[in-house]
């Protein structure tokens, strides 16, 4: 019997402890348009004219000087921030400049870092097992953003001007894989209007050439 009790406390500890935390409380997402509105811009032949990025704002551990530990070397750098729990903000091992987290050979395999709320001069590196292993650390909790690609793209690219006609190229990506059924070109007359539009995109011509368009972007796609 006590060895089996012996073999069920051994298998819970090797099977770990994956830290939970709430994901929504770390970052928040807005949908983004390049250019803005009404902004000037100039776009040459086979440029993009538009598109949309993803602007992720959160926080982020910034640690200032390294952690050399017994266990664990902790680089300096940028952690973004993962979530939290009822007794801990959770951030990733990896920093924004690829460093990442170093245990030593004889230390638990960690899963996350940590700085517990009823402590926040220690930042802990939270083992497989849910344990903490905490170091007073040079650091500070700061807001951070960065904008990615958009994963689904609709772009207006410039194709030249013949006479007094410029041509417009639509195309849409998904994932950076291209939509060839949803492609199209189109050739629009300036003489008739200044305003070009697809898709619910309008765009005001201010000048156009064979080599370049100068354009204001007056709405983004639908």
């Amino acid at each position: 019997m006590k060895k089996f009790l012996f073999f069920i406390v051994l298998t819970s500890l090797m099977s770990g402890c994956a830290v939970s935390y709430d994901p929504s409380t770390s970052s928040k997402s807005t949908p983004v348009d390049f250019p803005p509105l009404g902004q000037v811009n100039t776009a040459y032949v086979g440029d993009s004219m538009m598109s949309k990025g993803i602007l992720v704002e959160g926080e982020a551990i910034v640690l200032k000087n390294a952690i050399d530990g017994v266990a664990y070397d902790i680089p300096s750098g940028t952690y973004d921030k993962l979530g939290s729990n009822n007794t801990a903000d959770v951030f990733k091992t990896v920093t924004r400049e690829g460093q990442i987290v170093i245990q030593n050979p004889f230390a638990d395999p960690y899963q996350a870092l940590g700085v517990k709320k009823n402590n926040p001069n220690e930042l802990c590196v939270i083992t497989v097992f849910g344990m903490y292993s905490c170091y007073a650390a040079n650091f500070e909790v700061k807001k951070v953003s960065s904008i990615n690609s958009a994963s689904f793209q609709q772009t207006l690219i410039y194709s030249g001007k013949v006479g007094n006609k410029i041509n417009i190229g639509y195309r849409e990506t998904s994932n950076d894989i291209a939509r060839p059924a949803f492609n199209n070109d189109v050739e629009y007359d300036l003489g008739e209007s200044q305003e070009i539009g697809y898709k619910g995109a309008v765009v005001e011509v201010i000048s156009a050439d064979n080599q370049k368009i100068t354009y204001r972007v007056v709405k983004s796609f639908r």
